[in-house]
């Protein structure tokens, strides 16, 4: 195949991207530190803000990725080996998930109420702890007890972070804001996914775990040396902090927020579906398919570092666009559409009529194009959605980082139904890529859904 004729090459490549994406990451943090010392702009202090952060969300998430292109196989050879049926290991793979919905709403809550810097702090290093527990662990329910308890540690710490950017943007700059931060979170991906799994081959899936650990440890003394303490000035959060809008509070306000039409359209027909696309289409069945057909982990690892690239292209550029113009909810709908395109490519894979010209590795062309089509239209997603949560009526109520913390609770809810749902496809179609047809379909769907009853200049007022 074409990749693994040109392995030794690719593995180069994807080692010197690795390095430059690194590099990159602190040249954008060092440059906005000398532009802020000398400007009182608005703009360039709020740059300078996020920039502090990117490095650690990169340090972060290259550690969690180095993982990413071996694990599912992983869980299933530790599954089979303990006996259990094969698709317990999407029950132990989507465990995380499940801890991840049930801690997201206090997640939020500590986001509004508690210091952004000691949750990093304490979540950072309990994940570098953890990460060490799996290079030790070989028993399934060890991993599965794991995975629960970094699943609790995750949305406390991804709800800093995001607090961190609301404290730090103006609405007008609130897409761009939250699109510099995913394309640190997509930049430590292709990283971490292409040296993961060259590392794997030559080292050996606990090794890499162990590794793993010990990049999160840098990624702690990062937070302690850089990360400000940030001061809870803004009157909901100081009455928060006094009691006047207590937990039990927003738990009782929560069920109020699904009267407003807006909020609950986004939350069913973006966030479901782009927890869907992430971690079951591509995080979990593209390893599985393609170690299916007899693709190495390096190789895996390549192609989906492809999605990666497609979604660092299109995000920043597009979130820049949907602020200038106010269009977020068409962006939306459009990138809706092409990720149903995209699984329309990846379901022509092996289909007979494609085969038919494998000796021009067209099999591998539709693959990798669809691949490609999958990360540029989630870049049309993810921060402009992010953005539109946030400008919702019902977070005056609840504050914005709880809310975002429900709208990521239906995204985690996609990622939990997401493995399962397309394992028992794949089991049952015997790896048919209909499975894929069946996908595209629910994509096209979520965009039909998305673009009906949504107003054109904005959203809503109040729970009504």
């Amino acid at each position: 195949m074409i990749f693994i004729s040109f392995k030794a090459f690719a593995q180069v490549a994807f080692i010197i991207l690795s390095f430059v994406l690194i590099i990159k990451t602190f040249v954008n943090f060092i440059v906005a530190y000398y532009k802020q010392r000398n400007s009182k702009q608005v703009d360039i202090v709020e740059r300078y803000q996020i920039e502090r952060l990117r490095p650690l969300v990169f340090i972060k998430l290259f550690a969690n990725c180095l993982t990413v292109a071996f694990f599912p196989q992983y869980l299933l050879k530790l599954t089979i080996n303990s006996h259990m049926p094969a698709s317990f290991s999407a029950i132990v793979y989507t465990v995380y998930q499940v801890f991840f919905i049930i801690m997201l709403i206090p997640g939020g809550y500590f986001g509004e109420v508690k210091s952004i810097k000691k949750i990093l702090i304490i979540t950072t290093l309990i994940e570098s702890v953890l990460l060490a527990g799996f290079a030790l662990s070989s028993n399934i329910w060890e991993i599965l007890l794991l995975q629960a308890l970094f699943g609790c540690m995750i949305p406390i710490s991804s709800s800093a972070e995001y607090a961190y950017i609301l404290r730090f943007t103006h609405e007008k700059n609130r897409s761009f804001g939250f699109a510099l931060y995913s394309n640190s979170l997509k930049a430590s991906a292709i990283a971490g996914i292409a040296i993961g799994g060259i590392l794997v081959g030559h080292l050996g899936a606990q090794a890499v775990f162990l590794v793993s650990s010990i990049v999160m440890f840098f990624a702690f003394l990062y937070v302690i040396g850089v990360i400000p303490r940030i001061s809870l000035t803004d009157s909901p959060l100081m009455q928060a902090r006094r009691g006047a809008v207590s937990f039990r509070f927003v738990l009782k306000e929560l069920p109020k927020i699904f009267r407003n039409f807006t909020f609950v359209k986004t939350i069913f027909c973006v966030g479901f579906p782009l927890g869907l696309l992430n971690d079951g289409i591509i995080l979990f069945s593209f390893p599985l398919l393609l170690s299916h057909y007899h693709f190495s982990s390096a190789t895996i690892g390549q192609l989906l570092v492809l999605a990666t690239l497609g979604f660092f292209l299109s995000n920043k550029f597009i979130s820049k666009r949907a602020d200038k113009y106010n269009s977020k909810r068409k962006t939306i709908v459009f990138g809706l559409l092409g990720i149903g395109l995209g699984l329309l490519l990846i379901a022509s894979f092996k289909m007979p009529f494609i085969e038919h010209y494998q000796r021009w590795h067209l099999d591998i062309f539709m693959f990798v194009i669809g691949l490609i089509l999958l990360g540029v239209f989630r870049g049309f997603i993810v921060a402009p959605s992010t953005a539109y949560i946030s400008e919702n009526p019902v977070t005056q109520t609840i504050g914005k980082n709880v809310t975002l913390s429900v709208y990521r609770l239906f995204q985690t809810l996609g990622s939990v139904v997401g493995p399962i749902m397309i394992m028992f496809l794949l089991i049952k179609l015997h790896y048919s890529l209909l499975s894929y047809v069946i996908l595209a379909g629910l994509f096209v769907l979520a965009a039909v859904g998305t673009g009906f009853g949504f107003g054109l200049k904005g959203q809503a007022s109040g729970y009504g």
